[in-house]
């Protein structure tokens, strides 16, 4: 949605001690166009909706390479209302929406995994944790962000359990399937290879690693093709992709070892000699500190179940 749009929660409780979410949607003008085509007209707008209790700004449409700002009375009223007393919530790339009311800066916050180095280069004052997957802070744990899409799942159960009370969000949370998620994002999150810069020496090298990550000894090899001292290849190897050579390939590795894990029946020992590790060991090593779990926890959590599996016509369930 666009960055005009914002969703207030009014939580009032009745007479039985019962709590009901009033909600109101609120925005800039009397009717916002999204981005997905439909528009939606308001409750209020901002200059008249009044103090909420919570306050929840829904994912925006971003572009990780494009620059992100946020309209001025849009800050301001985020800052109003958590001075009056509203809890301010988000999820997803709503989380940049309240780095940029400047709420977040000293407050530990999350966001989406594909949107943590954005967020880190915009708000560097924000003590970002993009492994979690739900995290509160700021005066009374009024701040609260969640981190991609499906983790608003989190982000309601919370409020529930928070102004209604654990048997309430169990309720609901059985009433619609839902189930907290208990894997921090590290294990959600795609390497992405960053190809986006200027040095063509680099990117051949990118490229070199991609086509040979089971070779022995990747970086002597690469030191040995481009003919540069190993010191200013790994300086100009960091300031292009962020990662040192040993760490990028090692994402790589992972990455590759994943999509093994995922589809193939291999055990974890011919994963790991199939991506060039030949101590099992290490390679556990490595992959629980990129994924934050152990290989075989990893296969269990994300391969098709075998349920579902059955219900595909042969030929697509392979």
């Amino acid at each position: 949605m666009d960055d005009n749009l914002l969703s207030l929660l009014d939580g009032r409780t009745d007479q039985v001690g019962g709590l009901c979410f009033e909600t109101f949607m609120v925005g800039l003008e009397e009717r916002v166009n999204t981005t997905y085509g439909p528009s939606l007209e308001m409750d209020f707008r901002l200059s008249d909706s009044g103090q909420a209790d919570i306050v929840y700004v829904p994912p925006l449409a971003v572009v990780p390479t494009e620059p992100f700002t946020l309209d001025a009375q849009v800050i301001a009223w985020l800052k109003q209302q958590y001075e009056g007393g509203a809890l301010i919530c988000a999820a997803c790339t709503g989380t940049l929406a309240l780095g940029a009311s400047g709420l977040l800066d000293g407050q530990p916050a999350t966001t989406h995994w594909a949107f943590a180095d954005l967020f880190s280069r915009l708000y560097p004052g924000v003590d970002l944790r993009a492994e979690r997957t739900l995290i509160a802070g700021g005066r009374d744990m009024r701040l609260v962000t969640a981190g991609a899409h499906a983790s608003w799942h989190d982000l309601m159960l919370y409020l529930i359990h928070r102004y209604a009370g654990a048997a309430s969000a169990r309720r609901v949370a059985k009433l619609f399937l839902l189930d907290w998620h208990e894997l921090d994002q590290n294990a959600y999150s795609c390497f992405r290879e960053n190809f986006q810069h200027e040095d063509a020496v680099i990117r051949s090298a990118q490229q070199w690693f991609a086509d040979n990550l089971s070779h022995p000894e990747p970086v002597k090899a690469m030191l040995e093709r481009v003919q540069i001292p190993q010191r200013s290849f790994q300086r100009r190897f960091r300031q292009a992709t962020g990662h040192t050579p040993v760490g990028y390939i090692q994402h790589l590795r992972v990455e590759e070892a994943k999509n093994l894990l995922e589809s193939t029946e291999l055990s974890v020992e011919d994963s790991a000699w199939r991506i060039g590790y030949e101590d099992p060991a290490y390679f556990r090593q490595i992959f629980r500190r990129i994924t934050g779990m152990t290989p075989a926890r990893y296969r269990k959590a994300f391969r098709t179940p075998p349920d579902v599996l059955q219900l595909l016509p042969a030929q697509e369930s392979q």
